[in-house]
């Protein structure tokens, strides 16, 4: 038995995920205080070196953030929402570029590919713990 989805049904669906992603990220950020993930995580740790209550730096990415802090520019808020928008937006496209074999366009594995990284959760988890450095640099071992 041969499955058939229309492409229009895959970009509905993509559609759906990517305004609930975003419905969700609104309540988070909005609703939820704290981190409901248990606390204790690298992100933690990356935003208090930045902000200069550690001394000891495990790699380059605690050293950057204190840059950005001051220079003047660190803020944890609008590093998740650039991630978000990252997840969201670039991170569909660029996987599907690496997914796609020839030149041509097919449609269907485009919004298909959408599909799976906007449903994707670990993008989302990533951007809620603002642990950028472990999410693409890190990856396998976080």
């Amino acid at each position: 038995m041969r499955l058939i989805i229309s492409e229009k049904r895959i970009w509905s669906f993509v559609i759906i995920f990517f305004l609930f992603k975003i419905i969700y990220f609104i309540y988070y950020k909005t609703s939820i205080a704290g981190t409901v993930f248990g606390g204790g995580n690298d992100a933690d740790y990356y935003h208090r070196y930045a902000l200069g209550l550690y001394s000891v730096a495990v790699n380059f990415w605690p050293i950057f953030l204190r840059f950005l802090n001051e220079m003047g520019y660190y803020d944890r808020n609008i590093l998740t929402i650039i991630t978000f928008i990252l997840s969201i937006t670039i991170l569909p496209f660029l996987f599907y570029k690496m997914v796609k074999i020839q030149t041509d366009e097919i449609k269907p594995v485009m919004a298909a590919s959408f599909l799976l990284v906007i449903f994707y959760r670990t993008a989302e988890l990533k951007t809620f713990n603002t642990n950028i450095y472990c999410f693409f640099y890190r990856y396998p071992s976080c």
